[in-house]
């Protein structure tokens, strides 16, 4: 920061992440994300790590609980799991997403690449719960899914 008159000096860093849920996706249909306070944060930042599910190949999507839901993945084979993060903005309610999807095999390669945008515009500064499911219903049967607030 400067004084206005050139004298610089350093100030303390505004903005940052704060972690806001962490969703252990080992079982069940649908995890929520509830009692969230989002009205002082400008994104929300979502990670998702080794999430997957046994069955058929379904998109993990979010809502705001009770809305519709909005793929967040390119659809995940079974057995395979989804690495990825979520950057969304709250007052456009546009995110976009990059994930990785791995095979289930022993060498672990990846298996694909993507980065979609999305438009969820029911997610906002208002919004106090998020539930993450599968397309269909399927049940979850590993990973973790992290929620996070910038300013």
């Amino acid at each position: 920061q400067t004084n206005g008159s050139g004298v610089m000096s350093w100030a303390a860093a505004g903005g940052g992440m704060t972690l806001l849920d962490t969703l252990t996706t080992t079982s069940g249909t649908s995890h929520v994300a509830g009692s969230l306070d989002l009205s002082t944060y400008k994104f929300l930042y979502v990670s998702f790590y080794n999430v997957g599910w046994a069955t058929d190949g379904r998109f993990l999507q979010w809502k705001e609980t009770g809305s519709t839901s909005v793929y967040i993945t390119a659809q995940i084979d079974a057995g395979n799991k989804a690495y990825g993060v979520v950057i969304h903005d709250l007052s456009l309610g546009i995110a976009i997403s990059s994930e990785v999807e791995t095979s289930a095999a022993v060498d672990f390669k990846n298996r694909q690449d993507t980065t979609q945008g999305t438009i969820n515009t029911a997610i906002d500064t208002a919004t106090t719960s998020i539930t993450f499911d599968w397309e269909a219903g399927t049940a979850f049967n590993t990973g973790t899914i992290k929620l996070y607030g910038l300013n």
